[in-house]
């Protein structure tokens, strides 16, 4: 899905630091590095990972867990709204718990392919700047959605931002080829993963010397205050 301007950014979560890999795209084409938070690694890179480096990511990793995080216009009832998205994995969040109000998570996302209908949650002021209430419907690129669920907390600190503002989230098979990411006035890939054997520094210092040419930029937060 991701085109030749995606910013990856990859988390590696252990269990003495959660370390994560941020970038931010836009579509004047501006690179801003996300603030380092809540033992993040920063990784900006103006192209997608190359597949040498994503392979070493994912062999190095027990769990990965995919995230789409976008600013999108959407086209709602009562006009064109814009919000931000997330689309994620089953695996979502691999730590802590996303916190949903109405309803469980697998009746929230529910998917009815003879209708074209895909359950999403929204936080609440997605609900207050829309006037929307739950079990509302909106279409998209011939593509139904139907509010189910009011998000209440995520634990990432990514997630935590972006609950700030209107958020509206779906699972990754509704958001993959819906049209909301190539209309994104933000967008950018997230990959969680739980390291299989490396500590944070061990793994930046590790793939460093694998990949000396690599434009990645990576900075240690927490994992380093937490180290003895």
């Amino acid at each position: 899905m991701a085109s030749k301007k995606s910013i990856i950014a990859i988390t590696v979560i252990t269990a003495s630091a959660l370390v994560m890999l941020g970038s931010h795209y836009s579509k004047e084409k501006q690179m801003k590095p996300l603030v380092a938070m809540g033992g993040q690694i920063e990784l900006l890179a103006p192209e997608a990972v190359p597949e040498p480096e994503y392979r070493y990511i994912r062999g190095n990793s027990t769990q990965l867990s995919y995230i789409a995080d976008m600013k999108v216009p959407l086209t709602l009832p009562n006009g064109v709204f814009l919000s931000n998205v997330r689309g994620f994995d089953g695996f979502y969040p691999l730590q802590g718990q996303m916190e949903v109000e109405g309803r469980s998570i697998s009746d929230i996302f529910i998917v009815d392919e003879s209708k074209q209908l895909h359950g999403v949650a929204v936080n609440q002021l997605f609900l207050d700047k829309t006037g929307m209430k739950i079990d509302d419907r909106f279409s998209m690129n011939g593509r139904n959605y139907e509010l189910r669920g009011v998000i209440k907390s995520l634990p990432d600190d990514s997630g935590k931002q972006m609950n700030e503002e209107p958020l509206l989230m779906l699972r990754d098979y509704a958001e993959r080829g819906n049209g909301m990411w190539e209309i994104a006035t933000k967008r950018g890939l997230r990959y969680r993963m739980i390291s299989k054997r490396l500590a944070p520094r061990q793994l930046q210092l590790d793939f460093s010397m694998r990949f000396p040419k690599s434009t990645t930029v990576i900075k240690l937060a927490d994992a380093e205050k937490q180290a003895p």
